[in-house]
């Protein structure tokens, strides 16, 4: 079987909020978006704010993305990350369990991992704001980034997704 080199360049913006406004200025001539959020940060507070929740900032930061038209035309990665840290943090068994609900109160499912994982998922994708266009999709991965054949997993998805716009965008779709 043949094998192909594929080279892509990754720029990774930090999350800090004072630099949030700078980065428009870094996605000329990008085929997709990667967002990465951490699952584990249900129940964790922001750095710069520690009234603020990570993961309701990274809903609000996602969906003010999602609403740029200037990203409209082009599919989002999701990444879920930290898969591991958040098993422990909702198993409800667990010396560490913080139910869902200290994030979302509203959230009246089961405490268990597929149930509230399906739940952020659905929070996130209420966010993508996307044209009806068949190519501008949201792509959703649950990523544990110290688990390398997920990585591995994830890295291949990507590069087709990133190969099939590229395609599109080129006439041959």
């Amino acid at each position: 079987m043949p094998t192909t080199t594929t080279t892509t360049t990754t720029t990774t913006k930090g999350g800090q909020r004072a630099e949030r406004k700078k980065w428009i200025h870094c996605f000329t001539g990008v085929t997709a978006v990667i967002f990465v959020a951490s699952l584990s940060g249900y129940d964790e507070s922001m750095y710069e704010e520690e009234m603020e929740n990570v993961m309701h900032d990274s809903l609000d930061l996602f969906s003010s993305i999602c609403k740029r038209s200037y990203f409209q035309s082009m599919p989002m990665i999701l990444f879920l990350n930290k898969v591991d840290l958040f098993k422990i943090k909702i198993d409800s068994t667990s010396d560490c369990h913080v139910p869902l609900t200290v994030c979302f109160p509203e959230y009246q499912g089961k405490q268990e991992y597929p149930e509230c994982l399906q739940y952020i998922r659905e929070q996130f994708i209420k966010c993508f704001n996307n044209p009806t266009l068949p190519h501008c999709r949201l792509f959703v991965h649950v990523t544990c980034a110290m688990d390398s054949q997920n990585v591995k997993t994830v890295f291949h998805d990507v590069t087709h997704i990133v190969i099939q716009t590229t395609l599109y965008h080129g006439g041959f779709s």
